[in-house]
């Protein structure tokens, strides 16, 4: 009887999740509204690390202000807000560690403590003994639980083996943290005392511990997929999850040839020409024999297709995979926050790009329209500084097509064209939302912007009429 009501508990609040992604979503709390918890979970357990790790390092002063910078980096990133205080996300994330850990017969005494980084990028760290970090935009791009298991598996593996404790004693024994600083300033700005010999001493330390880097991540696999098999998990999500990451950007959801249809209106037709390829500000190349080291040589990852070979050959002759997966309310929720940390980053390209997709998927869902709006009034208003550039990055040799191509879209647009463009897209009855207060501001600060001042007015009092405040007093970073 107890098992029948929480299957139908899980049911309901499902039902609801879906419920509120088709027409609305609830942006996920963010660290510094809070911080204190996660400040004194983290401080403890680097307490934990100076203990066991560097037990033996208390007097040396180098591993102690590398592990204070540790410390006092992680700490400024929870109180600007960098970390996720969300329930779902968190059980997800944390079911799958704690089965791990479980059926590997590993330690439960250990603590180990999981930060969810509101981040796009699809990457998860582990940052000491203990502690992890997993991105956003890695939940939202996996589609089930296996791919997410290899992930923390991975992760557990550097745990496990120590690889942090040991990459912290290289990097004090060559110093790297001092070097790589003071090289790379008076090389990147083209100082004209520094010499041939100095490049090649920077090259050498960087590239002993890239390799070294190669070696531990390799490791990592092999052990984390021993840990996926005995969870029960599918190995082939491993594999899975190293093609999604081959392709940083590549889209979820098919996108088609339909994806700028939204910002097309009789009014204001889309112009074909706001998607030509820009000129590029990084054609320009430097000197033979000027670079310190190669794109290539410091990927920390081997080769993906490697890892993948390597993976696939693993013999788990006996395993049985079981039939499980409780990670789709999670995974939905993950794609939706990935617009707001895009938002939040100030990555307006990635902002449309995502959410482009999402309306895709939920077409009057108010949320996705309001941060689309926004970050097309945001790219407005960075027009009007002369500052896009800064914002949106001019980079895009790891976008995808359609990213480069959102990219193209705002920096091509003129200050008129995307201002005519937001205000059209926000004045669509089938986005335009009469109950959903940003729609009434971003609408109203935009139409200030176009110079609609009576259009601009009329919003003012109909939202005062309706919700009985002062549209001027709408917070959007607030907004729930």
């Amino acid at each position: 009887m107890k098992t029948g009501l929480l299957q139908l508990l899980f049911i309901l609040v499902t039902m609801i999740c879906i419920g509120q992604y088709q027409y609305r979503y609830k942006p996920r709390e963010i660290s510094s509204s809070r911080p204190e918890m996660m400040i004194q979970k983290v401080e403890h357990l680097f307490a934990v690390e100076a203990q066991i790790d560097f037990k033996g390092y208390k007097n040396n002063i180098t591993i102690r202000e590398i592990n204070s910078e540790r410390l006092s980096d992680l700490k400024k990133n929870i109180k600007s807000g960098y970390f996720i205080f969300d329930d779902t996300l968190q059980q997800l994330v944390n079911s799958t560690l704690n089965r791990l850990v479980k059926t590997n017969q590993l330690s439960e005494q250990t603590e180990r403590y999981i930060l969810l980084a509101d981040d796009v990028s699809r990457s998860a760290m582990c940052y000491g003994k203990g502690i992890f970090i997993v991105n956003v935009g890695l939940l939202a791009c996996i589609d089930n639980e296996d791919q997410l298991a290899f992930v923390m598996a991975h992760e557990m593996a550097h745990d496990e083996l120590r690889h942090v404790r040991d990459k912290i004693l290289m990097e004090k024994n060559v110093r790297l943290r001092a070097k790589s600083k003071e090289y790379l300033r008076r090389v990147f700005n083209y100082n004209k005392d520094i010499d041939i010999e100095e490049i090649e001493e920077f090259r050498s330390i960087a590239y002993n511990v890239m390799r070294y880097s190669r070696t531990i991540e390799e490791q990592a696999d092999s052990l984390g997929l021993v840990y996926l098999a005995n969870a029960g998990y599918n190995r082939q999500g491993a594999i899975e999850l190293l093609e999604l990451l081959k392709d940083d950007h590549k889209p979820k959801y098919e996108i088609g040839v339909d994806f700028f249809l939204p910002f097309d209106s009789p009014q204001y037709p889309f112009q074909s020409h706001w998607l030509n390829e820009k000129l590029s500000i990084f054609s320009a190349s430097r000197k033979e024999g000027t670079n310190v080291f190669s794109y290539d040589s410091l990927q920390t990852h081997p080769e993906l297709e490697r890892r993948q070979e390597h993976l696939a050959k693993a013999d788990f002759h006996g395993y049985k995979n079981v039939a499980h997966d409780n990670s789709k309310t999670g995974i939905d929720l993950a794609e939706m926050q990935v617009i707001q940390s895009a938002l939040r980053a100030g990555k307006f390209d990635q902002t449309l790009y995502f959410a482009m997709q999402m309306l895709k998927k939920y077409p009057r869902n108010t949320f996705i329209v309001s941060r689309i709006g926004a970050a097309l009034l945001y790219s407005l208003q960075a027009k009007d500084k002369n500052v896009l550039s800064s914002i949106v990055s001019p980079y895009t040799q790891t976008y995808n097509e359609e990213m480069r191509l959102m990219n193209n879209f705002l920096f091509n647009l003129e200050r008129k064209e995307i201002g005519e463009v937001a205000y059209h897209f926000l004045k669509r009855a089938d986005y335009f939302n009469p109950n959903e207060k940003s729609h009434y501001f971003i609408l109203w600060k935009i139409c200030d912007l176009t110079y609609r001042y009576d259009e601009k007015n009329k919003l003012a009092k109909l939202y005062s009429n309706k919700f009985e405040k002062d549209i001027s007093t709408f917070n959007f970073k607030k907004d729930k």
